[in-house]
This record gives C-alpha cells, structure tokens and sequence, in this order.
C-alpha cells in the first residue's frame, strides 16, 4: 500500500482496513514495508539538504512515530482484535532524534519485537540515526521465529549470517518502493530487491516475506511538485509484494506495481528442515574453525545512570500503555 504521505493517522487507518482484511482471509501474520508510517523519506533523495530540511523536517518530525505513541496503540489494538500478527516499518521518533525502525506485534497486541535499522543508507543518515548491536534478534511465536531488516541490510552478509545464527523461521524483507529512474541495475526496486530477498531466502533457508510500499502519485506530487529535474528522478509504482520459499521460489503471483491489495502463501516450517539438511550454514555446513562471527550486542546506551531504580524500557511503557486503555 502506499502511505498518506507524512500523515500516520491516516495512513495507520489505511493499515488496519488491510489487517483486517488479511485476517477475514485467514491470514497468520501481515507485513508491511520500510517507513510506512508516515511514509519513506524521499526528499533526501529529491531535494538539497537546505531545502529539504527547511519543508520536510517539521511534518516528518511531528508524524513520526514513537513506542509509546497512541497511533501505535491503534495498531496494537488491531492486531489483537483481528488475532493477527503484524510486523511494519516505521520512522521512530526517540526524544528529538529519529531512526528507522520495525516492531512485530503478537495476535494479542503486545510489541514483542522492536528493532532499528543497524545502518541508514546513504542520504537516509541526514534523517535518521544508527541502530546497535542490540538490534539483531528474532522473537519466538507459535507461528514461527520471526526476524525482520530492512533494505539494503540485506546486501551486508554479516547481517545475514548473524540472524542465521539466531535460526530465524520468517524473515520479513522489509523495503521502501522505491521507484527510481535509473541506469543503476543496483537501484532497480522492480528487480535488484526481489533478487536480494531471494537470496536472503536461499542463504539463511528461511521463509521470506518481502513487504514494499507503493510509490504512487501523491508521492511524486508531494516530493517532486512540477520540478523538472525532480520529476526526472522518480515515477509511479515500486510495489513488489512476495513471499518466497527457504529454497528460493516465489509462492505468489506480483500484483501490478502500483496497484494496492495484499498477496497470500501458507508456508510450512518443515520445508526448512529439508532445505537445512542440506545447507546450514551456521551448522554442518559451517568451518568455526577458519570464520567466526563476533558480534557486540551493547545498546550503547547515550547515558548510563547509578544508584537509580530501574524504570520500564520504551517497549514495556508501550504495552503498559495498551493494557490501561484496553483494560487487560
């Protein structure tokens, strides 16, 4: 789906007219994409950074989402109401500064995972900020292990065989559509991130959901206007919707770019096992002895605190919040 540009009540009441739809359709779990809410940030690909920050910064600001936001309660609440689990991309506002971010609710509402993109690409670290070692986990379901990056960490290998390591089941591939005209096969969303996502598939033999906003018109009006120069750079479109197989097929057949809606697989966990007893390879089919990961796990907090009770991190504080509204 495409986002209402800067706007997440919106674009959150788009979401759950989709979740609820998935769910009526006897859906498990529904992914969305990269920055859904309120919407990727174009302009630092469109604009100067003078320009951009002086007509995006306060409205993508104050449209970012926060944990304890009661936009993202909306979300958990329809989550729990359609029994559904849902993972989405989002931009997080953390005090003034911002980061790219996912979370998987559970089919009863609760954030039961929350993570940061480890790096923004390129002109995205004019937006947002840095993840950490802290952000490389999965979360355990009776659906399944799930796990989710976004974009271009799925080029990092390290990235890769970390979540590997951790047995992940169901990967959400997570991508903004970006539509970008081009002479860089490497920034072809119709073609290079179908192809990232199935290797990630074949590499770590998991289930991959890839979710992709639309690029659609509002977009173009709102980043580009009736620049030329600007309207060269971006057209409409960018939707590529697939889940694929731990061997590497695609399940479902590609809506139209830029047509909105939902695809659908039923995915059997035991097709990993048979895919795994060939190739594992953060097992048998590993060498520990030559290559060994290490991975620094610190949050890296800005500030640390002595002789202070401990207080509830951002996720409790959101679900907190969602049990007192919800009465739970």
């Amino acid at each position: 789906m495409a986002p209402v540009w800067y706007n997440k009540h919106e674009t959150i009441t788009k979401m759950i007219k989709m979740i609820e739809e998935a769910a009526a359709n006897d859906a498990k779990l529904v992914a969305f994409g990269e920055c859904l809410v309120p919407g990727y940030m174009y302009h630092v690909w469109t604009s100067l950074m003078w320009e951009a920050h002086g007509k995006y910064d306060v409205p993508l600001m104050k449209n970012s989402l926060s944990l304890d936001d009661p936009e993202m309660r909306r979300l958990m609440r329809a989550a729990r109401e359609n029994k559904i689990y849902v993972v989405f991309g989002f931009i997080e506002l953390d005090g003034a500064s911002r980061y790219m971010s996912e979370v998987v609710l559970s089919d009863e509402g609760k954030i039961i995972l929350h993570r940061r993109k480890l790096k923004p690409t390129d002109a995205e670290r004019c937006v947002c900020g840095d993840g950490t070692g802290a952000d490389i986990k999965v979360v355990e379901t009776p659906i399944g292990i799930i796990e989710t990056t976004e974009c271009w960490e799925h080029t990092q290998p390290l990235i890769t065989y970390a979540m590997t390591a951790l047995h992940e089941q169901i990967h959400i591939s997570a991508w903004p559509g970006n539509n970008f005209t081009t002479d860089s096969y490497l920034m072809e969303a119709n073609r290079n991130n179908v192809e990232f996502s199935r290797v990630y598939a074949m590499q770590s033999q998991s289930y991959v959901i890839m979710a992709m906003p639309i690029t659609d018109q509002a977009c173009i009006d709102y980043f580009c206007g009736d620049d030329p120069q600007k309207l060269a750079i971006m057209s409409p479109g960018g939707g590529h919707a697939q889940v694929i197989s731990p061997d590497g097929n695609l399940l479902c057949e590609f809506l139209p770019e830029d047509q909105e809606g939902i695809v659908y697989a039923d995915i059997d966990l035991n097709n990993i096992l048979a895919v795994k007893g060939m190739l594992d390879p953060v097992g048998q089919y590993s060498r520990p002895d030559i290559f060994c990961l290490h991975i620094n796990k610190n949050p890296n907090p800005h500030t640390v605190e002595t002789n202070v009770a401990p207080s509830n991190d951002l996720v409790d504080n959101a679900n907190r919040l969602f049990e007192e509204e919800e009465g739970l």
